[in-house]
């Protein structure tokens, strides 16, 4: 049984699950630089205006003034799949035709963001790997709940040094229910052979605390190393710090 401490609050448990962009890597240089080159991409093939290119960039949650990733958009809490009916949408509504948007999405946009990233492109929020190795010493399981998809997160894993740590994930292309359902992070847990109040849930966004009030876990823990505000998370969550290095494990 392992004490775990985050933000003066002490959580009993056997599985801690993370979400992985905002929380354990940097949401913003991953994804908005991801984001924009597959927009340009989109945007040379279908020649696209400038202000038509970035109000697509901002529907799908990237602000073109600040290049970051907008709180609560499209690109902070949805899959792959869904970001895609999303550029379909803004092709759509700048002039395409439905099929010939969605032919150039699925052929020039998805392929750019499904990609899997490089070393360069995954920035560790924190002493991410220092955490799960502490977690797993003091026998905590360690699994991953995210939007991304799955051949993209486990190409992620060995580069973050915790391909040894995580024992499971869920994927924002499996076949269950996305977040803030709570059937993901329930999977885990029974997979694992946790109970869900014996489990914690590790997120930067609503979306994240959400699943874990709806699964019924232990705890609620909301960094603010991603997207989400305090003002959004803190009612949802048990406690709210600034990233995952005020997480110990005793």
């Amino acid at each position: 049984m392992a004490a775990i401490r985050a933000g003066g609050k002490t959580f009993e448990a056997d599985l801690v699950v993370f979400d992985k962009d905002g929380t354990l890597v940097d949401f913003d240089v991953l994804w908005s630089s991801k984001m924009r080159r597959a927009i340009d991409q989109l945007a040379a093939e279908t020649r696209l205006p400038p202000d038509a290119t970035d109000r697509l960039l901002r529907l799908i949650g990237v602000d073109p003034a600040t290049r970051t990733v907008i709180a609560e958009s499209p690109l902070a809490v949805t899959t792959l799949a869904k970001l895609g009916v999303v550029a379909t949408v803004g092709l759509h509504q700048a002039g395409f035709a439905w099929h010939a948007a969605e032919s150039v999405v699925n052929r020039v946009f998805m392929p750019a963001i499904e990609a899997s990233p490089t070393r360069d492109d995954l920035i560790p929020l924190g002493p991410v790997r220092g955490l799960c190795s502490a977690l797993r010493g003091r026998g905590v399981r360690v699994a991953i709940l995210t939007s991304d998809d799955r051949r993209a997160s486990e190409d992620s894993l060995p580069l973050l040094g915790i391909a040894d740590s995580v024992e499971a994930m869920v994927c924002g292309d499996d076949a269950l229910a996305s977040k803030p359902a709570p059937d993901g992070l329930l999977k885990l847990a029974r997979d694992l052979g946790v109970a869900p109040a014996r489990t914690l849930m590790v997120g930067d966004s609503a979306a994240d605390m959400r699943t874990g009030r709806n699964a019924g876990v232990g705890g609620c823990i909301a960094v603010l190393s991603g997207t989400g505000r305090r003002e959004d998370l803190a009612p949802l969550a048990d406690v709210v710090i600034a990233d995952v290095s005020e997480i110990a494990v005793d």
